[in-house]
């Protein structure tokens, strides 16, 4: 879906993974979590399903592990995107 999105666009696929490394803490984080969403939020055990279901992006990506700093990851993220997302020939365009 994603890939075709972007193609359809002309663009690049700019994928930016996000995971918790540790599964302590991602299951802490999970059990404490309430978005306020109309349907019950996922348990532990759907997460394990999901991740022996996880099939690994193949195109270049960015990995961002929640456990580090936000400020890091976003700095990060940004960066990525600046890389690897389209370039304007100029950018001024008046």
């Amino acid at each position: 879906m994603w890939r075709a999105l972007a193609t359809k666009h002309g663009l690049a696929l700019i994928v930016i993974e996000c995971v918790v490394t540790d599964p302590m803490i991602h299951a802490a984080r999970l059990s404490s979590r309430d978005r306020g969403l109309a349907i019950a939020e996922p348990g532990w055990h759907r997460v394990e399903e999901q991740g022996a279901e996880w099939m690994p992006w193949p195109e270049p990506h960015l990995r961002l592990d929640a456990l580090e700093p936000i400020d890091r990851n976003v700095a990060r993220a940004i960066g990525y995107v600046a890389d690897h997302g389209p370039r304007s020939e100029s950018k001024n365009t008046r």
